[in-house]
């Protein structure tokens, strides 16, 4: 299967020089833009704006916090976003319980990607792990009809979550370095 390489990035990359990432090859960035509803990545606005400038594709990604509402995180993540329009689609970044109840997650999960397919116009793509998704969220049919970005490293061939038999995008390791 070809690939187009790519990177996600969010303020723990700090300073990152954009035309050295276009250089090596890069095509693509995703770029975490909020988490639940009070936290913007101080990072977003600078790695979105220089990795347009530097030509490649860019992306926002959202980490979902059952904790708080779906309404007010999708809408922290379109006011973060102020009319920027993503290259690729939007992610939804889930991974995280907060502790609540894995019925909780799942309908905050699921509230927080229809709203967001709805305001972006697309569906978004669903950024997750087997070992967390098939604890952590109910199984349903639908689920696959939103593309996955998989994490799953060290492996030769990624290990997907049960609701989806094909995957968009691989995250396959979390140690990479791009100049």
């Amino acid at each position: 299967m070809p690939t187009t390489p790519g990177i996600d990035v969010s303020y723990w990359q700090t300073s990152i020089d954009w035309t050295q990432v276009a250089a090596a090859g890069y095509r693509f960035a995703a770029v975490r833009a909020t988490m639940g509803d009070t936290y913007l990545d101080p990072r977003f606005i600078p790695n979105w704006e220089a990795a347009k400038r530097a030509g490649l594709l860019v992306t926002a990604y959202h980490v979902v916090r059952p904790k708080h509402s779906a309404p007010t995180q999708t809408e922290a993540l379109f006011k973060a976003l102020a009319g920027r329009i993503p290259d690729l689609p939007l992610a939804i970044d889930v991974e995280v319980t907060d502790d609540m109840p894995k019925d909780v997650v799942t309908r905050i999960t699921r509230e927080v990607c229809e709203m967001t397919a709805s305001r972006a116009g697309r569906k978004p793509i669903i950024y997750t792990a087997r070992w967390f998704w098939n604890r952590s969220i109910d199984a349903a049919p639908d689920w696959s009809g939103y593309d996955l970005w998989v994490a799953n490293y060290g492996t030769l061939n990624p290990v997907l979550p049960r609701d989806w038999t094909t995957w968009k995008f691989w995250q396959y390791t979390d140690q990479g370095s791009v100049p």
